[in-house]
């Protein structure tokens, strides 16, 4: 059987730093956010598990970058649900290659939201989850 988590650490984390045009950027400090995200095309979110609700989609949401994340529960559901971005199949390297250049070319048209897809919002939503 494949282990998918050392293969996906195999082919894209470890190979990531001979890439010209992907930058691994790893924690950021608070402060560093913002200023990151504004000098790239597009965010990354390859997930290995499910996530609840990333603030790194919301954060791109609010300054208009598209979020390319695996679909995963949590990234999947913020990104199809507000359209601020696309989603590849989990594990797939050719799947990622594709949505990549689907941004880098233009070939999807994005409607961010920010109002919909802000960090207030989704939380109340949260809430609202759990009390029922």
């Amino acid at each position: 059987p494949i282990d998918h988590r050392n293969w996906y650490q195999r082919t894209i984390l470890k190979k990531i730093n001979s890439l010209p045009n992907v930058k691994y950027k790893g924690k950021l400090e608070p402060q560093e956010v913002v200023p990151t995200l504004q000098r790239y095309k597009a965010v990354l979110v390859p997930s290995l598990a499910a996530e609840m609700a990333p603030l790194i989609i919301l954060e791109a949401n609010k300054l208009r970058i598209p979020v390319i994340a695996s679909d995963v529960p949590g990234s999947k559901e913020l990104i199809e649900n507000n359209d601020c971005g696309i989603i590849f199949t989990y594990a797939s390297a050719t799947a990622l290659v594709n949505k990549i250049e689907a941004i880098h070319y233009g070939r999807v048209t994005l409607n961010f939201n920010p109002f919909i897809n802000d960090f207030s919002t989704v939380a109340q939503q949260h809430i609202e989850l759990y009390a029922k």
